[in-house]
């Protein structure tokens, strides 16, 4: 794989040596040097000064053994600690470069279906409904292909441009659902705001989610209700905490481990989802009216369970 030149001189840089590290490698070599040139001539030109004359074996093996275990082991300490602060600096770099290339990622996805939903090359009326399904092809593949490139987070926020776009459901539905249910606006990534946008935003296509990889996605307190689907979508240890799901098609979507915690999931089908408990689903704010992973209707789900409806509060 070839590299760009920034990242190749990045690359050579957190090879090379720092220069403090340098310079304590040529000050503990320097000493062993002068130490040893020292004991020599001192033992040869019997200097006294030195104090190595008519030092037997065992001596010179101390004098020798000290110093170096003493500056090695120092040097061994020091490297080990270096060495920790250099990765601790290469990994907050690569954090820092891999948000700022996940970033890019995002804003050119969301970029791409803004210039989709302007539409500048719409047909005449005749020909309109089979621009319409090309539009939703594009967008459904673009949507699919970035989710598996973004984390939690940017799942999440993705997730809440589509919804206030109106992008997640068949115009038809948008409308209805618009009327009955207005979405509050919720960018906040968990702090609900109570505005509520206006009217949908005209778009000339919808994407399906069918599938999608929503792996621990974000969205908490997000507004999904109103026929979005996310048929067989991957949401395993997603964070649907709070969440409005109220209609949503969550038929046959994998909830292995998936936060449903106070989320609303009256009247959603949840009919062949795989992977969740009968806790987890207990912890939903509402299932009244849902269609249960067995196929059976939420009261009935009950009913075979030995519970009443009126038991459950507002579930």
């Amino acid at each position: 794989m070839n590299l760009s030149p920034e990242k190749a001189s990045s690359t050579r840089r957190a090879r090379e040596i720092p220069r403090s590290h340098m310079a304590v490698i040529v000050s503990f070599a320097m000493f062993a040097l002068a130490a040893s040139v020292i004991s020599v001539l001192g033992y040869l030109l019997e200097w006294e000064w030195t104090g190595v004359i008519d030092k037997t074996f065992w001596h010179w093996l101390g004098l020798l053994f000290a110093p170096v275990l003493l500056s090695g082991g120092g040097f061994l300490l020091y490297t080990a600690w270096a060495g920790s602060e250099q990765r601790i600096k290469e990994k907050e770099a690569y954090e820092a470069s891999r948000h700022a290339d996940l970033d890019k990622i995002a804003q050119g996805y969301l970029d791409s279906i803004q210039e989709l939903m302007l539409d500048r090359e719409a047909p005449e009326e005749d020909k309109k409904a089979q621009h319409n399904v090309k539009l939703s092809a594009i967008a459904r593949a673009r949507t699919l292909n970035v989710f598996e490139a973004l984390d939690p987070i940017r799942k999440g926020t993705t997730i809440r441009f589509l919804v206030t776009a109106g992008l997640l459901m068949e115009p038809k539905l948008l409308v209805e659902s618009e009327r009955e249910n207005p979405v509050k606006s919720d960018t906040s990534g968990g702090v609900s705001s109570e505005a509520t946008h206006g009217p949908p935003i005209p778009s000339p296509f919808f994407i399906r989610l069918k599938g999608a990889n929503l792996q621990g996605a974000y969205l908490r307190r997000a507004s999904l209700q109103g026929g979005s689907s996310f048929a067989r979508a991957h949401l395993e240890e997603a964070n649907l905490q709070e969440a409005n799901l109220q209609g949503n098609n969550l038929q046959g979507a994998h909830l292995q481990d998936t936060n449903l915690t106070n989320a609303d999931l009256s009247r959603a089908d949840l009919s062949e989802a795989t992977g969740w408990t009968a806790e987890q689903l207990d912890q939903a704010k509402s299932l009244r009216g849902a269609t249960m992973p067995n196929g059976q209707k939420y009261e009935d789900w009950l009913k075979d369970r030995g519970e009443e409806v009126e038991n459950r509060g507002t579930s």
